[in-house]
């Protein structure tokens, strides 16, 4: 039997009043999370399907600290889906 995760839309990068520079730190923490539950329980492929980043203009050390998040866990196979862009 094969053992996906799934997630969607995590949107680094996005600006938000609410949270300003600590919702980055929380999607940091989400992914590595994830990817710890993940080899916890033997999970053999995570997808991330759509808008992993918010736009194409984030800062370079935004998408480093995300993809050295990914990295760091070679033993899962990451699928990254392209989002479908805005929805207005």
């Amino acid at each position: 039997m094969v053992t996906i995760f799934h997630t969607a839309d995590i949107h680094v990068g996005v600006r938000t009043k609410r949270f300003e520079d600590k919702f980055f730190d929380l999607q940091k923490k989400f992914l590595t999370r994830l990817y710890k539950e993940a080899k916890d329980k033997n999970v053999e492929f995570v997808v991330i399907a759509g808008d992993l980043f918010d736009s194409n203009y984030i800062p370079s050390s935004m998408a480093i600290d995300v993809f050295e998040i990914i990295s760091s866990y070679q033993d899962i196979n990451t699928i990254i889906i392209p989002g479908g862009g805005t929805a207005n």
